[in-house]
């Protein structure tokens, strides 16, 4: 499995389904189990083009995973705070307002 992000919850890997799409599988930590439940309530309240898609998730034993559409090139967080590619502030006003209006 390839690591394609980490933070204090836990790690994310890039995995594959049976019929081939490529997915982010995120595994939380055991002592954050609030965390988990609060980012699955947030993924099946919205539904919109501009927040990753939940695919599904696991709580079996110790194991709490959740499985998010894949979107290549990293995180927005990461993006936003890229300091050898900055984005200039007329597309960073854009990305604000798409996540505004996924929220909405």
């Amino acid at each position: 499995s390839t690591i394609i992000g980490s933070g204090a919850f836990g790690q994310v890997y890039k995995g594959e389904l049976d019929d081939k799409t490529t997915v982010a599988v995120k595994r939380f930590i055991r002592n954050v189990r609030e965390n988990f439940d609060q980012e699955l309530t947030v993924h099946r309240e919205i539904n919109h083009k501009n927040v990753v898609r939940l695919i599904g998730y696991c709580v079996e034993g110790k194991a709490v995973i959740l499985v998010t559409e894949y979107i290549p090139n990293g995180n927005l967080c990461d993006a936003l705070h890229r300091e050898n590619f900055p984005i200039p502030l007329n597309k960073r006003l854009r990305i604000a307002m798409e996540c505004a209006e996924a929220l909405a």
